[in-house]
């Protein structure tokens, strides 16, 4: 992911372990604006949500994007594209249009499908429901001697933390149990 809006979509072989594994590329995708003559988003931060066709995108725009890729009789959906390159067949909706900065990080709880957080270059770091498309909770990064600058988001194994890294290489963990707002 990144430039132009354009999003590879990979498989890991499926008896491969994860240190050693084959990836394929399975074609591609182009994110793009709902807006007319909206120029494509530069993608700076992208998740998905373990075994799910859904993927989560943080822009330049300040923007939060769902992208579904499409299946029929469960393989995607794929037309020709140039030089004969597989291009995916998807549905993009905005989740959030206008985050409180640029979106620099964001990941997919690994438990609980639709609650993903972002972190931008605020000093706040952002639960939400791709499903309802609310904002279910906030944190607010308060490190000593630090930008709080949030500029990555992690959500630990079992998805009871979330990791925020700042500009300065500080890390904040929240507890999602008293997370502002909740999870």
């Amino acid at each position: 992911a990144g430039g132009e809006g354009q999003v590879k979509v990979w498989t890991v072989a499926p008896n491969a372990t994860k240190a050693g594994g084959v990836l394929t590329c399975v074609g591609d995708f182009e994110v793009r604006s709902p807006f007319k003559h909206a120029s494509k988003p530069l993608i700076k931060a992208l998740d998905s949500f373990p075994s799910s066709d859904e993927i989560v995108i943080g822009t330049d725009k300040c923007d939060v994007w769902k992208v579904t890729l499409k299946r029929s009789g469960g393989r995607l959906v794929q037309t020709a594209g140039k030089n004969g390159a597989k291009v995916i067949d998807t549905e993009a909706i905005i989740l959030v249009k206008g985050h409180a900065d640029e979106v620099k990080g964001l990941d997919a709880h690994p438990t609980k499908e639709g609650l993903f957080a972002t972190a931008c270059r605020s000093d706040r770091v952002y639960l939400w429901d791709s499903t309802t498309k609310l904002e279910l909770g906030m944190g607010e990064l308060s490190v000593p001697s630090s930008s709080n600058e949030a500029v990555a988001c992690a959500f630990s194994a079992d998805g009871e933390r979330l990791a925020v890294g700042t500009f300065d290489g500080a890390v904040v963990v929240f507890d999602l149990a008293k997370f502002a707002g909740g999870a």
